[in-house]
């Protein structure tokens, strides 16, 4: 387990690339695995309890994270992560479309909004506002 933590971790991490970078893009890496293996679970578990639509957002979003993963490791990097976070401001609108006020969604709101700064340095003040302010209208 150890091992594919690792190779998932730095994935497609060329060895020239400066830490802050470095950083960011093994954050990257492991929040969009994270959210891949959450998102097989619960597509299981909704296949399971027969909701169909939060099954195929939830497939569309394994899929989507599948697919940051393969643009990791082929080194495109800024891609992968604008993508992460448009895609996970996604799903969280599908789950607060499908189930609700019950999913209470709003809960998680202000991590969403903030995982921007963690995934960016500050240097990328402009990308940093956009995204933070998409997810305000999207969430």
């Amino acid at each position: 387990m150890n091992k594919l933590w690792n190779k998932i971790t730095y994935l497609g991490l060329p060895k020239n690339t400066i830490v802050p970078d470095i950083k960011k893009i093994k954050l990257t890496n492991q929040f969009t695995f994270v959210s891949l293996v959450f998102c097989v679970f619960y597509a299981c578990f909704f296949s399971i309890e027969q909701l169909a639509y939060p099954t195929y957002s939830t497939l569309i979003a394994t899929s989507a994270y599948l697919f940051i993963l393969i643009l990791s490791s082929f080194k495109k990097f800024q891609l992968a992560r604008i993508l992460f976070i448009l895609i996970l401001y996604c799903q969280v609108a599908c789950i607060a479309l499908c189930f609700g006020e019950s999913a209470q969604v709003q809960l998680l709101l202000i991590s969403i909004i903030s995982l921007p700064i963690v995934l960016y340095n500050f240097k990328q003040k402009n990308i940093i506002c956009i995204l933070i302010l998409l997810g305000v209208f999207v969430l």
